[in-house]
């Protein structure tokens, strides 16, 4: 059984292999697709032939084309041969939309225009000349405050007039700090607003605001605009321009790349733009394995990328302009790594439901989010859910999120987990929005933030700096670790918060920098309902900074002691902790003094220093410092600046090798910072010699210049100072510059010339001795042959140098070592004389005996069949020649995807038998003709 499986795969793979279909502007969809010149033009073609398709297979669009629809994944591929939506040909990446371009503009007066639009869907993605605008909005700018409201279902404006009712129009409702929902409008009733929640369940709390969009009454701002679905029209307040002057864009269709099932699938190298909802949607758990890479995606209604299936890939995107979120993962094993994502759900009203508008959104286990940018986000740049358990969060940078609501973070977290670790990412301006809100002032921004019952997670070497409440921030949760951490610039570098009298436990806090700049901020703050400050966990070697005025740099609130501003040692006595903990090492009477250095990338970074600079610990930095990946440095004045050695030249000298190497030493160990091989000048003998690279390594700088120095060469070098990267030592001291200076020749002398010896008189060579071992002369063969010629040959008084086999003339074969053993394959029948001739070191030359032997004819194959007609209709018969030894066949029947569709059994004293498999769709199948002694296939192909 496994003997016939494997052949009807190995049958299979023989016939099937992967294919590549093309698709461009100006193809024809009647076209077999399989190249430049027989392209497909239409996304409805892919979609005809999807099923279809083959694991591996790729289709291509043209590179610099457009392709308007939305492709739908109907088939999966395999574990090593995905199928692949990409690109070919040159210039810009193909690009895949769902944007339709308007024209024929009717004024309706009052500076409004419409248009015809038909879409699948009410439209969440409007751009006039490559620029999103929103819907209209009333009022224009800021929120209408409600004083009441009832759960999820209506609030009530005490100013709200009932000479305009808005019921069927939407009302964007700020319910609370950080959801800020689309609802419908079901009922406008004197001051209330009964409606339909399109974002969370989440009650409205009164004294937020609110504003009402989607009604054609709002227009009065350029660009805002109202789709009437049903109308099948769009509205465009232009004002006093004129819409035949732009280029107006409506998504109209749902989403552009989608699936409800689909495996391995690869999108490489496409522009998808312009989405009412999310522009990529794989809407089950099922649809696993997806690759997302190397393309752009802009202009989404809702989502950049919706993905609920799980071990999938989504890496060097660049993601943008989403209303709603730039990728939500929910599947488990899912790996984001060096996306760039900005402009995410930063308009409001836009987004369904405001407080998803995240960067990235992770729902599920051992997911790896790294080195992506994420920037400019409505609310969290990155956010984990409460089912989200292991997880690494790594090297990303996060700058400019909370830009629509407050109280959220640029990593928020929620909830107990087995193991999360936040490493070494940088985030930047974390600020918070409080329109809508009864706080103005009130800024809930955190930079990483541990909520309720938050557990095991790691926060190891991150930066955190310019957020408006705390830079880091832990929240009723316990047994989690933060080490290595930098807090700048922040209300808070440090953030404990227990307001419901839950615990905050086994919480480890050790070498952190919290350093506060301006003298309102804090370093560390606690509050908490219950008098348990002090059994929050561990802290030590911890630096608790604000040079501008290192006092009370901490804040504790409890029920005992109340609110209390506390120093260093203050904190100490309180809470028995940070034992080894110290305040800035330095002062300033100036924050502007203070510098802020960040690295946000791969590679390392180096910041040149005006002056003498220190850090809170004490460190001196002088001439530059080099920031490694995802590191920072706090740097200010150095009151007692220290002048580090300058490294100076201890010799210089060249070695024996080609290329040649200048070895320039110095006194001191130099830093690994390579200067321009421009920056040095050498002669030899005179002439000048470029270089053409350098290296460091400990004390020396190594030069390799562009050819070879001999022995007794006259070598100079000259070394002139750049501005950038210049000679230095492991404390930024440099290296001054020199001019023809000499370099010690070490280029070993060459060797005298040897004193010519006679040659004595070889004796006269010896031919070599060759025979023919094997097979005997005579023997006999059946076609198609394989014979071994074994042959022997050595040489008296020198080497074999050849041994070759002839038929006659013609060459068979050569041999230029033992053992000279020839194998000819597929001998034809007749009669054959073959020898050998043996060429020695001397170039003699011996030949062999003859060797005569017979090749016969084959005995009749054992057993065979054929097909006919072939191609057919699936109606068709088989001839079949049986041996009249064996008694009992199998028939089997094969489709492309190695699935048996019939099984039959012969016998022998059948010849012929006739199938009719007209119920087969088209395509290649295999027949199979076996017994204990045979295997037999052909294959017919099912028009």
């Amino acid at each position: 059984m496994k003997i016939t499986f494997s052949l009807i795969f190995l049958a299979i793979s023989t016939l099937i292999t992967a294919t590549d279909y093309y698709v461009k502007n100006g193809g024809n969809d009647l076209n077999e697709g399989t190249s430049d010149a027989t392209a497909w033009a239409t996304i409805s073609k892919v979609n005809s032939v999807f099923t279809s398709l083959k694991p591996g297979d790729r289709i291509l669009f043209k590179r610099g084309d457009t392709f308007y629809g939305t492709i739908n994944i109907t088939r999966s591929g395999v574990s090593g041969s995905p199928i692949t939506l990409s690109a070919y040909g040159t210039g810009e990446q193909p690009v895949i939309t769902g944007f339709t371009t308007l024209t024929s503009w009717i004024s309706e007066g009052n500076g409004i225009y419409s248009a015809a639009i038909d879409s699948e869907a009410q439209t969440n993605m409007v751009t006039i000349d490559g620029v999103q605008y929103a819907m209209g909005r009333w009022p224009d700018n800021g929120y209408n405050i409600f004083e009441n409201a009832s759960t999820n279902v209506s609030i009530t404006d005490n100013e709200l007039s009932a000479t305009t009712d808005w019921t069927g129009a939407e009302v964007v409702i700020r319910k609370n700090d950080w959801s800020l929902d689309r609802c419908i409008i079901t009922d406008h009733t004197g001051t209330k607003l009964t409606y339909r929640s399109l974002g969370t369940v989440q009650d409205a709390v009164p004294g937020h605001g609110y504003f009402i969009q989607n009604d054609i009454r709002t227009l009065s701002k350029y660009g805002e605009w109202y789709h009437d679905h049903a109308a099948k029209k769009i509205y465009v307040y232009f004002g006093t321009s004129s819409p035949a002057d732009k280029t107006v864009k409506v998504a109209s269709l749902n989403t552009l790349i989608y699936t409800s099932e689909y495996d391995f699938i690869t999108i490489d190298e496409l522009h998808i733009t312009g989405s009412i909802s999310n522009l990529i949607t794989c809407l089950n758990y099922i649809s696993n394995y997806w690759t997302i890479k190397n393309s752009t995606l802009d202009f989404a209604g809702q989502d950049g990328i919706h993905l609920l299936g799980d071990r999938s890939n989504i890496s060097n995107n660049n993601i943008s302009h989403c209303n709603q979120q730039g990728i939500l993962a929910v599947g488990d094993n899912e790996t984001i790594t060096s996306n760039t994502i900005r402009n995410i759900g930063v308009i409001p009203g836009q987004a369904f439901n405001g407080s998803n508008a995240s960067g990235i959104a992770i729902a599920k286990d051992n997911c790896v989010i790294k080195f992506n940018t994420i920037e400019n986000i409505g609310y969290c740049g990155i956010g984990l859910s409460s089912t989200a358990d292991i997880i690494t969060i790594q090297n990303n940078f996060i700058n400019n999120v909370l830009l629509t609501l407050n109280d959220g973070a640029a990593i928020y977290t929620v909830a107990e987990g087995i193991s999360r670790k936040i490493d070494g990412n940088i985030i930047l301006n974390v600020v918070g929005n409080t329109d809508g809100t009864p706080y103005p002032s009130r800024y809930i921004a955190r930079g990483i933030y541990l909520d309720v019952n938050t557990t095991k997670t790691i926060i190891t070497n991150n930066t955190v700096a310019n957020c408006s409440e705390a830079g880091y921030m832990i929240h009723r949760s316990h047994d989690n670790t933060l080490e290595n951490n930098t807090a700048f610039n922040n209300g808070y570098g440090m953030y404990f918060q227990n307001n419901s009298g839950s615990n905050i436990r086994n919480n480890s806090l050790k070498n952190n920098l919290f350093i506060a700049k301006s003298s309102t901020q804090l370093a560390l703050k606690f509050f908490s309902l219950a008098d348990d400050i002090p059994e929050f966990g561990t802290a030590d070697n911890n630096h608790y900074a604000r040079p501008i005025d290192d006092g009370n740099v901490f804040h504790t609130s409890s029920p005992s002691t109340g609110s209390k501003y506390r120093t260093l040692a203050g904190w100490q006595s309180f809470t028995g902790q940070d034992r080894n903990s110290k305040k800035s090492a330095v002062t300033v009477s100036d924050t502007s003094r203070i510098d802020f250095h960040y690295n946000p990338s791969t590679s390392n970074k180096v910041v040149t220093l005006n002056q003498p600079m220190v850090d809170v610990t004490g460190k001196k930095y002088s001439g530059s410092v080099t920031l490694l990946p995802y590191t920072s440095v706090i740097l200010m004045p150095d009151p007692n600046p220290y002048t580090p050695p300058v490294p100076a030249v201890s010799g210089a000298s060249i070695e024996d090798s080609a290329p040649a190497v200048i070895v320039l030493s110095y006194n001191i160990n130099l830093a690994s910072v390579i200067p321009s091989a421009s920056a040095f000048s050498v002669t030899v003998n005179g002439t000048a010699r470029s270089v053409s690279s350098v290296a460091v390594s400990g004390k020396n700088v190594l030069l390799t210049l562009s050819g070879r120095v001999n022995y007794g060469d006259v070598t100079t070098l000259s070394y002139t100072r750049p501005s950038y990267n210049p000679i230095q030592s492991t404390e930024g001291a440099q290296a001054a510059s020199f001019t023809s200076r000499s370099v010690t020749n070490n280029c070993a002398a060459p060797a005298p010339t040897p004193t010519p010896t006679p040659t004595p008189t070889p004796p006269p060579n010896q031919p070599p001795v060759i025979s023919i071992a094997s097979p005997a002369k005579g023997s006999s063969y059946t076609s198609p042959a394989t014979v071994i010629i074994e042959v022997t040959a050595h040489d008296p008084d020198g080497s074999i140098e050849s041994v070759i086999l002839y038929d006659g003339t013609r060459k068979l074969g050569e041999q230029t070592s033992p053992p000279f053993s020839f194998t000819l394959k597929d001998i034809k029948e007749g009669s054959y004389s073959i020898h050998a001739i043996a060429t020695d070191n001397m170039k003699a030359s011996t030949k062999s005996n003859l060797l005569d032997f017979i090749v016969t004819p084959p005995k009749p194959e054992k057993g065979s069949f054929k097909i006919y007609p072939n191609p057919n209709d699936g109606n068709f018969s088989i001839d079949y020649d049986a041996p009249d030894d064996i008694e009992e066949y199998k028939l089997a029947v094969v489709n492309s995807q190695g699935r048996t569709v019939l099984v039959e059994e012969l016998s022998q004293d059948q010849y012929m038998k006739h199938f009719d498999l007209s119920y087969l769709v088209s395509g290649i199948y295999i027949v199979m003709i076996s017994s204990n002694e045979i295997i037999l296939t052909r294959k017919f192909i099912k028009q």
